[in-house]
């Protein structure tokens, strides 16, 4: 294999590595500060606090001018494409992700919120989706280059299944799906396909799901908020460490939360301190108007067959 000698030398030189990252971050918080970007900054923040966009001037005519939109991106790209030119092994300072024909970029973050630039590219192997995700966000995206087909889905209560209709894009198009039950897929595109968005998860948010666009089935659930995947990322760490200190903080969170979340801590508690976990799970089964009612039900006597032990705990010893 060969190595640059450049690359050598940077991975050795921890200064030097210093130095190209605080030249890219100054490049970034050049272009933070230019009075455009800063007035969309500020509006971002009051829309990830819950502002409605058409109270948020710079932001709505973000999402809804080719013309600002284009200029946006632009500008942004001439500054970190400088920043590269000088500091070629330096790193973007944004968070990027890239698949194939897919990739994306965070140009900036606010709390709920997020404006980012995508990028589709032109794909012969890419067959006729049978499924899409619904996720609890609202999205604003413009075109700004590029062309498109794609689907866009809508799966309001009391409908079997996802009803799909068919679009073509171009520059200029608007984008808008909201809440739980829309969302869009691109299906093909003509050489490229660029969009800026904006994102907004929404408060608490509920499972984001998958589901068969031919019934209506859900393939798959995931946790539609971040902390609380973070949390249950948590538990299940700290359940693998058979971390005994844990246990307060697991009883807490089985007592108040999303059920899901719940159900994890009651489950990795009964595995650290069966008895703390058996009480926690006896809380929730003697309380009908829990939404782990039954559930719980069903585990408390699965334990209790395999261990009538754990029984002891369901009386409570007479005051005298």
């Amino acid at each position: 294999m060969h190595i640059d000698p450049s690359i050598v030398a940077l991975r050795s030189d921890r200064a030097l590595q210093r130095r190209l990252q605080i030249a890219m971050e100054a490049a970034r918080d050049k272009w933070f500060g230019e009075a455009p970007t800063a007035a969309v900054i500020e509006d971002l923040e009051q829309y990830s606090a819950g502002a409605g966009l058409t109270g948020l001037p710079h932001l709505s005519a973000l999402v809804g001018s080719h013309d600002r939109a284009t200029h946006f991106v632009r500008r942004w790209c001439e500054t970190m494409t400088e920043a590269v030119r000088l500091n070629p092994l330096g790193q973007v300072p944004f968070r990027y992700n890239c698949s194939a024909g897919y990739s994306a970029i965070r140009l900036a973050t606010s709390g709920r919120a997020s404006l980012s630039l995508l990028a589709y590219e032109e794909r012969t192997d890419v067959a006729e989706p049978t499924s899409a995700c619904f996720v609890a966000h609202d999205l604003h995206e413009i075109v700004l280059a590029g062309s498109a087909a794609g689907l866009v889905h809508n799966m309001e209560r009391g409908i079997p299944r996802p009803i799909s209709r068919r679009v073509e894009w171009s520059a200029g198009d608007r984008i808008v799906t909201c809440g739980t039950n829309e969302t869009r897929q691109v299906i093909s595109v003509s050489g490229r396909f660029s969009l800026l968005q904006l994102a907004r998860e929404e408060a608490g948010a509920p499972p984001t799901r998958e589901v068969a666009l031919d019934s209506g089935r859900i393939l798959h659930r995931s946790c539609g908020d971040k902390r609380d995947s973070q949390t249950e990322m948590a538990l299940a760490v700290l359940g693998a460490m058979r971390r005994q200190d844990a246990v307060p903080a697991m009883e807490a969170i089985s007592a108040g939360g999303p059920p899901h979340l719940r159900w994890q801590a009651v489950r990795h508690t009964i595995a650290l301190n069966p008895q703390h976990g058996f009480a926690a799970l006896l809380r929730i089964a003697k309380t009908p108007d829990d939404e782990l009612f039954v559930p719980a039900g069903e585990l408390r006597n699965q334990l209790a067959s395999a261990y009538p032990q754990l029984l002891e705990q369901e009386f409570e010893p007479c005051p005298a």
